[in-house]
């Protein structure tokens, strides 16, 4: 165990949000609060260390498993409703919202720190963008309605453009990064990743730069409660706010911005298996 001095701030936040003592000092190590991303080698090629990884695909018999974080083996992510595994990864069946249509699947991550300068990768297929909305990932404290929100999803409400669009939300103001020529398709794969610090907020497809707002900010850093893969916290579950589409891994960096060299590197290996991350 090591010991480490945590500014104000982070402190407040984290009595706020754990439940007990015992938590308090199961997260109170090297891997919660510091980034370990560092940089290490695999046959002379550079890997980043994620500071939590779901790989969500999966070998036979175990499509209805729940996935474990290869960073952390106390946090899971748990399958809900009707999603499943393939070998492509977490099946999302996402669909219009209709009286008699049974509850969509998500996966559901359990709480862990997440906020200020810090980077996220996920790799993704849509196979409908019709119905806009569509969440790919939604972290938020639900008490709290949006204030603490960071949402990635297809922004297309109008049927015709389906835009990638990122959410960023911090107490009462809000940030978002979008732009009317980087889109999702159809039954593509996609690669995103997405990078906060300080008034810079990234979106990255497919290994390159395509948007970005130079004016955002940093989310709070903070334990959220609800980290929800492919729907929408506040979604009734016959709603709308579900991915119609397919999610074969999450990542999140803690404490550092990928920069362009990494996240073309990640683009490189976004078929490899989660152990190199």
């Amino acid at each position: 165990m090591t010991t480490i001095l945590l500014p104000e701030d982070v402190w407040n936040n984290i009595i706020t949000y754990i439940p007990s003592p015992a938590t308090l000092r199961n997260l109170l190590t090297v891997s919660k609060f510091t980034s370990s991303c560092t940089t290490r080698h695999y046959n002379s090629s550079p890997y980043l260390w994620a500071s939590h990884s779901f790989d969500f695909r999966a070998s036979p018999g175990n499509e209805h498993a729940e996935v474990q974080d290869s960073k952390d083996p106390e946090i899971f992510a748990h399958l809900k409703n009707l999603a499943f595994r393939t070998s492509e990864g977490l099946v999302l069946r996402g669909a219009k919202p209709r009286p008699a249509a049974p509850p969509q699947g998500y996966a559901e991550i359990d709480p862990f720190l997440l906020g200020g300068t810090f980077s996220i990768e996920v790799y993704l297929k849509y196979d409908s963008t019709k119905l806009g909305g569509g969440r790919i990932f939604d972290c938020r404290n639900s008490s709290s309605g949006g204030s603490d929100e960071l949402s990635l999803f297809n922004s297309n409400n109008t049927g015709v453009i389906p835009r990638i669009r990122w959410n960023i939300m911090r107490d009462d103001d809000e940030t978002f990064v979008c732009g009317d020529d980087t889109l999702f398709e159809d039954g593509v794969w996609t690669h995103i990743v997405l990078t906060a610090s300080g008034e810079d907020c990234i979106i990255y497809k497919d290994g390159i730069q395509r948007e970005v707002a130079e004016d955002g900010f940093e989310p709070n850093l903070c334990i959220r409660d609800k980290h929800i893969i492919g729907g929408y916290t506040f979604a009734s579950g016959r709603g709308g706010g579900f991915m119609k589409g397919i999610i074969a891994t999450f990542r999140t960096w803690q404490g550092k911005a990928l920069n362009e060299v990494e996240v073309a590197n990640l683009f490189k290996r976004r078929d490899e298996k989660d152990s190199f991350f």
